[in-house]
């Protein structure tokens, strides 16, 4: 992944976290409880609370949360209560962004890489082909439906591109040139390059030669 990408992710996890846990805990004060596992010691008790203090100004208030024990001692641990909070928000938002960008990055990717499209028999071709020149479209898509398992879109795709496409050819109309058919002037140099290259003996390329010869 890209490293740019990660940091802009994290800086923004951070930056958002710090603003859910200073301004959004002055607005629900009972969210300090959420970071009370750093704020408060084993065995005390988190009470967050409005409070106004004395040197507010009038109608203002301000929130803490106060760790108190059994016997009911409280100290304030505001500051780590919100420092808590913000790890919290800020790994659970980096861990959201991972993930809606590694959905993004799936998405994009089946966008950009297309399934191949499916082979179709030459045999297959030449016969859609036909059928088009007999104004048989829905024919034509159903023959190659049925030859190659592809869906409706997929096969009418193809089949209407097929005026546009260069005619298949089947194995069946490939001619290969068999060895007799070559002049004896080409098979004398496969025999020699043969021999150059240490595939054969020197008494293998007189033998083959002398056959070759006794031809003529």
């Amino acid at each position: 992944m890209n490293r740019g990408r990660i940091l802009a992710r994290l800086a923004a996890a951070a930056f958002i976290g710090i603003m859910m846990a200073g301004p959004g805990a002055a607005i629900f004060p009972s969210t300090l409880r959420w970071g009370a596992w750093a704020a408060c010691p084993e065995g005390m008790e988190a009470a967050p609370e409005r409070f106004r203090a004395s040197y507010s100004r009038p109608g203002e208030s301000q929130v803490r949360l106060l760790c108190t024990t059994p016997d009911g001692r409280a100290e304030e641990h505001t500051g780590m209560a919100i420092v808590g909070l913000w790890a919290m928000y800020t790994v659970g938002l980096t861990v959201l962004f991972s993930l809606l960008g590694l959905r993004a990055g799936m998405r994009s990717g089946t966008l950009a890489e297309p399934s191949a499209p499916r082979p179709v028999p030459p045999e297959v071709e030449t016969k859609a082909r036909a059928l088009l020149e007999r104004d048989q479209k829905l024919h034509a898509i159903k023959v190659v439906r049925e030859a190659t398992g592809m869906g409706l879109k997929e096969a009418k795709d193809w089949v209407e591109a097929l005026p546009n496409r260069l005619p298949a050819v089947s194995a069946a109309t490939v001619v290969v040139p068999s060895p007799e058919s070559r002049t004896r002037e080409e098979r004398l140099s496969e025999l020699k390059r043969l021999l150059d290259a240490n595939l054969i003996t020197q008494d293998e390329f007189e033998a083959k030669k002398a056959e070759i010869l006794a031809e003529l």
